[in-house]
């Protein structure tokens, strides 16, 4: 069973907490050491990055309202910085850990202290933001408990995080996807294998000449007991691939999406793109003594920029075992079927449970228009409205607000809502790959979610729409969304493929500029920058891509 800690709301009703919002305020102190070790999650061996030496990383929980202090050591050989994935970082836009934005990178040997509170509640993650590191195990989960409402159950199994993987090593793959031939920036996102919790077997006939292979590597493993009902927390933290999800003969309570509770609906199957979390409740229905195959199959569908390999490297396993299953067990069970569309559910089938109706006065647009084109060096890149992302970690632009900047270098990709009470953003689509669209700092309205490239200014479900803080906008499509313009911070929008955020799909939005100068980080930002900038004089820093996936050697 996933450790829980105490749940001071369980006695009240969510509608009263919500009005309340009665905060206990205990800080919950983690450390974390980020270094290099060689292990083999699916049984061939690669070095890795990781957190306090485990993989996944350890799990971050807390209580609604509580604040989170994490002291971050960088053992590297190169800069790192960590985001925690849906954290509003409300008063503390410095804690979010993007570099060139928040902060700059944690030089090696040096440490940094994020502290922000747990002001959403659910299931989420956390994971490097510094280069394309998290695709080389520096992530893991987050569990903030807040109150329940009437989706009762009986077992916390905690978090299931789902992930594609890759064996090569994450600069070679940066080195390769910032290139100009297509085929080769293709191929090079194709991920090896799907991992469960940081587990799953490969097959060893298809490993690399040279690479050590070791055959039926374990899976995870989850205990059921039949008539109980479990909740399980899916996480995509992958760095590519939209991901499915399901247990062989049982269905899926969806009950929340991202850090939104939802009024429940039932599926055997759901899909998650990177960054994207689901909260589901499973009943036990099967017999004391049965085994089912847990399976995180990634979408091929169109759109979905290829990144599967063949067979059977385009899924992961995991065992459910009921009380009385015999623990060598292999299950004989038969994977559901589904439609697999590279998309998210329709946008009409997760009602919140708390109502927000659509405001449409006093808003402000942003429009977002993406395409897929080489520069002038013939590099394949991502643009938005005709920029494309590159950023200076030494320069972060949440400080350069805070001291009163108002104008920036337009590959910084900033814009600046003002003093804008509400603010939407349509964000256009004009290539081929779907992308998972995430925002910093706040959970979104999505008004629209259309198949085209124009957007006829019709609102679904206006009085009580869909919200969640990664959306995907398909090959060729449009999404709408809105925010209430109340969290003064910079705040990314960009999409969560690693390799679409390393050629420069990303841009930055400045909300309340007038409040950010009252905000007061210390030293979080002038003394880790002036450490980063010590560091970065005597070592050189090649640059290949947008900056937030950047590669970085020793000059000597």
């Amino acid at each position: 069973m996933f450790h829980t800690l105490v749940n001071f709301y369980r006695p009240q009703t969510r509608d009263v907490l919500l009005k309340e919002r009665k905060f206990i305020g205990i800080t919950r102190y983690y450390h974390f050491d980020i270094g290099y070790i060689t292990m083999a999650p699916d049984g061939v061996t690669k070095n890795m990055i990781v957190v306090n030496g485990q993989f996944p990383g350890p799990t971050i929980e807390a209580n609604w309202g509580d604040w989170i202090e994490v002291e971050v050591q960088n053992n590297l050989d190169e800069g790192t910085a960590f985001h925690w994935h849906g954290l509003f970082q409300q008063q503390t836009p410095w804690a979010d850990g993007v570099p060139g934005v928040s902060q700059c990178p944690i030089a090696p040997g040096q440490k940094l202290t994020y502290r922000f509170q747990a002001n959403g509640y659910g299931t989420s993650w956390y994971h490097s933001h510094y280069s394309a590191q998290y695709s080389m195990g520096p992530f893991g989960p987050i569990v903030i408990h807040g109150p329940q409402s009437s989706n009762k159950y009986d077992t916390d199994l905690g978090p299931v995080l789902l992930a594609d993987w890759y064996h090569k090593d994450y600069h070679d793959l940066v080195k390769s996807v910032i290139g100009t031939d297509p085929a080769t920036v293709i191929g090079t996102t194709v991920s090896d294998n799907i991992l469960i919790n940081g587990k799953n077997s490969f097959n060893c006939s298809l490993a690399l000449v040279g690479q050590k292979c070791s055959p039926n590597a374990p899976l995870s493993e989850f205990n059921f007991n039949t008539g109980k009902t479990h909740l399980l927390r899916i996480v995509n933290g992958g760095s590519d691939g939209t991901l499915y999800f399901s247990i062989d003969d049982h269905e899926l309570e969806v009950i929340a999406l991202d850090f939104v509770p939802l009024t429940p609906y039932t599926t055997t199957v759901i899909a998650l793109g990177v960054g994207q979390r689901m909260d589901v409740l499973v009943k036990g229905t099967g017999k004391s003594t049965a085994s089912y195959y847990m399976r995180a199959r990634n979408s091929q569908g169109p759109g979905c920029d290829q990144s599967f390999a063949p067979p059977p490297a385009n899924f992961a396993l995991g065992i459910v075992r009921y009380q009385n299953a015999h623990s060598g067990q292999l299950p004989d069970s038969t994977a559901s079927s589904f439609i697999d569309t590279c998309a998210d559910a329709p946008i009409t089938l997760g009602r919140p449970y708390r109502s927000q109706p659509v405001v449409t006065e006093d808003v402000h647009t942003v429009n977002i228009d993406i395409v897929a084109a080489a520069n002038a060096s013939g590099t394949l890149l991502w643009f938005e409205n005709n920029s494309t992302f590159f950023t200076n970690f030494n320069d972060p632009v949440l400080r350069d607000v805070a001291a009163g900047q108002k104008s920036f270098p337009s590959k910084y990709n900033v814009y600046d809502t003002g003093n804008a009470k509400n603010v939407r953003f349509v964000i256009v689509n004009n290539s081929p790959a779907m992308h998972p669209i995430h925002m910093h700092g706040h959970t979104y309205q999505v008004l629209a979610n259309v198949p085209n490239i124009t957007w006829d200014g019709q609102i679904t479900n206006p009085s009580n729409p869909l919200r969640r803080d990664t959306q995907i906008v398909g090959p060729n499509s449009t999404i709408v969304l809105q925010i209430e313009s109340t969290n003064a911070g910079v705040w990314p929008i960009h999409c969560h493929i690693a390799w679409h955020v390393s050629a420069g799909l990303f841009v930055q939005f400045i909300e309340q500029r007038d409040s950010i100068k009252n905000l007061h980080p210390g030293n979080q930002i002038d003394g880790n920058c002036q450490a980063w900038d010590n560091w970065s004089k005597t070592h050189t820093v090649f640059q290949i891509d947008s900056g937030l996936r950047r590669m970085m050697v020793r000059s000597g």
